[in-house]
C-alpha cells in the first residue's frame, strides 16, 4: 500500500497556483464540516471551500 502527500487549499491559492502554471499535481474537492465545539466557539463562522492538491500520476 503506498500513500501519497496530500494538501488542502483554498481557492485563492488553487487560483494562484493556476495562474502560475505550476504543474504536476491536480484538484479534487474536498467536503469540510464543523464539529459542535468549533460551533459553540465560533457561532456564525462558515469556512472557505477547500480542494485537495495532489500529485498527478504519470500516465503509463
Amino acid at each position: 500500500m503506498t500513500s501519497d502527500p496530500v494538501f488542502l487549499v483554498t481557492d485563492r491559492l488553487r487560483t494562484a497556483l493556476e495562474a502560475a502554471q505550476v504543474t504536476g499535481f491536480q484538484f479534487d474537492h474536498v467536503d469540510v464540516s464543523t464539529s459542535e465545539e468549533f460551533d459553540a466557539f465560533f457561532p456564525g463562522v462558515e469556512l472557505p471551500p477547500w480542494h485537495d492538491a495532489h500529485h498527478r500520476r504519470a500516465r503509463t
